[in-house]
């Protein structure tokens, strides 16, 4: 099991591509049902479970088995449809379902809830400690080498599929420490990247697809956060998912002697936690209490808010709303957040930090949490209609940006339409005389072509561009040929003998500047500004010295930019 940890973290290779017969479709497709079947949402006007695996796996479209190398060597099948990888086949574990199979069915397997930020620890290579779940104490049973999917306390979409490393009843015997869980799929690496769909479905959209919610588990509302601070006051897991050591609560009645009422001990980790993420405002309630609220408890300080005048954490905010201290809004659907603090306030401007108080140790700079959030947007290629083909696309305007699958769902509409296709060769596309103009050189007679050589030639005719679909929903046509936007890092030299190095083209990938530009300054420890490129007038980030192969790390390994998307100085 060691060997699966990761197994799409780095470089994989594509050892063959075929397409799936027919039969073996069926056995793929009935074995996926008896896995599956009991464990697939059902929403509102889908008759059955096997209309839901139908939908991945057609029996008329193409569909292909890929075997695929993985960095540590080890071959695995790969199941997939135009639009995504269905599942892969481990020699040793059998059928694992990709992230963006389990968002289209709303796969519901066995699933730990985490801190939103232990997402970002497991894609760089950890495994899930007992420490860091959630929702352990509402989980009835698990098993070893069971898969399972890992969501994030404040995201409903899965984003981790993993295979448990022991049982419910080790974990008990363990008193709920030890490795849960080994990682074998996450959000951004390479198998994420052999899918068109690279956005993680938004709570609303997902509860969409879920028949009901997930059990015992409650996203944002007072029950859920309540049960969160009752299950984490006593464990305290830190920011990283890992536990308190040891002798943590050693002085456990000398600790607590710092404070007279559980009612100073909330109020202190509060004011503690506003300071905290006093960059991070508005934060939703859930999310401020397990990053800045729990982690604020000193060490050796224990107590629980059922047993303080408040009871229940939301009653415990409101009062100090009514204060002044802090501002909460509320959304449609009962999710509250902490709009602003005030930190001109009589408590704040006295309050300070506890010398006894041990910050928990954690490698990732203080600002950099925007690098951890981003995700690589999803940039497909893209047709626009000309004049010479207005009479297959008469359904579209000219210039009207199209998918690949548009194109070929209208070229085929149009073979159809003509009868251009006989029962004696159904593979052979008769060319009439205006496809043959548009598809056949000068120097060419050929009256068939097969139909992949068909889509090709229409292809290669119509105007190629790019569409980039950003994590907020935005979208962007570019009509830039074949040329894909790159992100420009250069270095140059600048008065005095001092290198800089500069970074051009982000926009299009949906940076945020300033934002990236504060991030680089932790993660870089130097001067990073926004400024204007004097030859091409745009904006760049510009960061004091050459930091080339910091960059390169950077782009790869945490924002998970595919290399074909970045040009570094040979």
């Amino acid at each position: 099991i060691l060997l699966l940890n990761r197994m799409f973290a780095k470089d994989v290779r594509v050892k063959s591509s075929s397409l799936l017969k027919q039969s073996e479709r069926k056995k793929l497709k009935q074995k996926l049902l008896a896995d599956w079947g009991e464990r697939i949402s059902l929403p509102e006007g889908e008759s059955s479970a096997e209309d839901q695996i139908t939908s991945l796996i057609p029996l008329k479209d193409p569909f292909h088995v890929r075997k695929v190398i993985t960095s540590e060597d080890v071959s695995v099948t790969a199941y997939c449809n135009d639009q995504q990888v269905v599942v892969i086949e481990h020699p040793d574990i059998g059928l694992v379902p990709s992230l963006q199979t389990v968002w289209t069915v709303a796969l519901q397997l066995l699933t730990f809830i985490v801190p939103s930020n232990v997402i970002g620890v497991l894609s760089r290579g950890a495994d899930l400690m007992g420490p860091g779940i959630l929702n352990l104490s509402s989980i009835q049973d698990f098993s070893s080498g069971q898969i399972c999917l890992v969501s994030a306390h404040d995201k409903l979409a899965p984003q981790v599929v993993g295979i448990t490393k022991m049982s419910m009843k080790e974990l008990s015997k363990n008193e709920g420490n030890g490795k849960v869980m080994n990682v074998l799929h996450v959000v951004g690496d390479k198998l994420f990247r052999m899918s068109s769909n690279h956005e993680v479905p938004s709570n609303e959209d997902y509860l969409k697809l879920l028949a009901t919610s997930p059990p015992g588990e409650s996203y944002g509302d007072e029950a859920y956060m309540n049960q969160l601070g009752s299950d984490l006051s006593e464990s305290c897991a830190v920011n990283d998912g890992t536990a308190v050591p040891e002798d943590a609560h050693s002085d456990t009645d000398k600790a607590n002697d710092l404070f007279e009422t559980p009612e100073d001990a909330l109020q202190y980790c509060l004011l503690a936690g506003l300071k905290k993420g006093k960059n991070s405002y508005p934060i939703l309630v859930s999310t401020f209490q397990v990053q800045y609220f729990l982690p604020s408890v000193p060490r050796g300080v224990s107590f629980d808010i059922k047993k303080s005048k408040f009871k229940k954490m939301m009653t415990f905010l409101k009062e100090y709303e009514s204060q002044g201290l802090l501002e909460l809004s509320v959304s449609d659907k009962d999710v509250y957040s902490i709009r602003n603090a005030n930190l001109s306030h009589g408590l704040y401007r006295g309050f300070r930090m506890l010398e006894t108080e041990e910050e928990p140790v954690d490698d990732t700079p203080e600002d950099s949490s925007y690098l951890d959030s981003f995700i690589f947007p999803e940039i497909v290629s893209t047709y626009f209609t000309t004049k010479a083909f207005i009479t297959i696309f008469s359904k579209f305007q000219k210039g009207e940006a199209l998918d690949a699958s548009q194109v070929r769902s209208v070229v085929k509409e149009y073979v159809t339409e003509k009868g251009l296709v006989k029962a004696e060769s159904p593979d052979l596309v008769e060319l009439d005389p205006y496809l043959a103009q548009l598809v056949l050189t000068k120097q060419e007679s050929d009256t068939h072509l097969s139909w992949q050589e068909t889509y090709k030639r229409v292809f290669a005719s119509l105007q190629t561009g790019h569409c980039i679909k950003y994590q907020n929903g935005d979208t962007v046509i570019c009509k830039d040929g074949k040329n894909i936007p790159i992100v420009s890092i250069t270095t140059a030299t600048r008065r005095g003998n001092k290198a800089v190095t500069i970074l051009g083209n982000l926009e299009k990938f949906g940076l945020d500047l300033k934002e990236f530009a504060r991030s680089l300054r932790q993660v870089a420890a130097c001067s990073a500004s926004v400024s204007e490129d004097a030859g091409s007038k745009t904006k760049v980030v510009v960061l004091q010295g050459n930091h080339i192969k910091m960059l390169k790390k950077l782009f790869s390994e945490r924002l998970k930019f595919p290399a074909k998307f970045l040009s570094f100085p040979k």
